[in-house]
């Protein structure tokens, strides 16, 4: 009795998981991202739904911004990027340029609010020439679903280019 009684008790106690890492198809659930690099695989969650301001900026756009943590090293990935309109019309946008407004960016950078890049591509002056490209592959208007697939170039804490590839964000938007 007490042999079943233990069974019966550990598939609860484990079989109500959440999920486990295997479970989770990142970058296609919602609030999860990936990317790659080299041979390396990051992936992770986001802290919470990416906030997209329905402010009209002075540069024309809406901001819009993803934030999460990398699952096994809780370094963290942010993406911002300077939408020209609210309901993700236009499908292409870019880091990395010279010439632009627009705050478009991708970071990857070390835990525990370090200022530290592992990888960065943005439109500020000091970082352009690593041009990444970002498409919205994905809006769902009635859940309010988007899905980005970006890909490019960034710098590494080095300031040496490296390919970023099968890069892919989904989130649930939080206007605001």
């Amino acid at each position: 009795m007490f042999l079943v009684f233990s069974v019966l008790a550990t598939l609860v106690f484990f079989g109500c998981e959440k999920e486990s890492s295997a479970d989770v198809s990142y970058g296609t659930e919602i609030n999860t991202w990936t990317f790659t690099e080299g041979s390396t695989v990051y992936k992770g969650h986001l802290s919470f739904d990416p906030i997209l301001n329905t402010y009209l900026q002075t540069n024309g756009s809406y901001t819009f911004a993803f934030i999460g943590e990398e699952r096994t090293s809780a370094n963290v990935f942010n993406i911002v990027l300077s939408l020209v309109d609210l309901n993700f019309t236009a499908k292409s946008y870019q880091s990395g340029i010279l010439g632009t407004t627009f705050l478009n960016s991708f970071y990857y950078s070390a835990y525990n609010g370090s200022p530290d890049y592992i990888y960065r591509s943005s439109n500020i002056a000091l970082e352009v020439g690593a041009v990444m490209n970002y498409t919205i592959s994905a809006y769902d208007p009635v859940r309010d679903v988007v899905t980005i697939n970006f890909s490019g170039k960034a710098f590494d804490k080095n300031g040496n280019l490296v390919n970023i590839t099968n890069g892919r964000v989904t989130g649930k938007i939080e206007r605001i």
